[in-house]
């Protein structure tokens, strides 16, 4: 048990230490972060749209 709760201590001071040196620690550049939350497309809706769209294409 004192191998696991060195190891322990030892990440909770990790932690600490990049809480400290680093401000922009919880900051992601992946991709879910450059779309919004919330923001996601229907694909049922876009194939009506453009199925509607196309359709009133040719009746035109």
């Amino acid at each position: 048990m004192s191998l696991i709760n060195q190891m322990l201590h030892d990440l909770e001071q990790r932690r600490t230490a990049d809480v400290i040196s680093s401000p922009l620690r919880g900051i992601s550049a992946s991709a879910s972060a450059i779309q919004p939350v919330g923001v996601s497309i229907n694909y049922v809706a876009l194939a009506a749209m453009v199925a509607v769209v196309f359709t009133g294409g040719v009746i035109g």
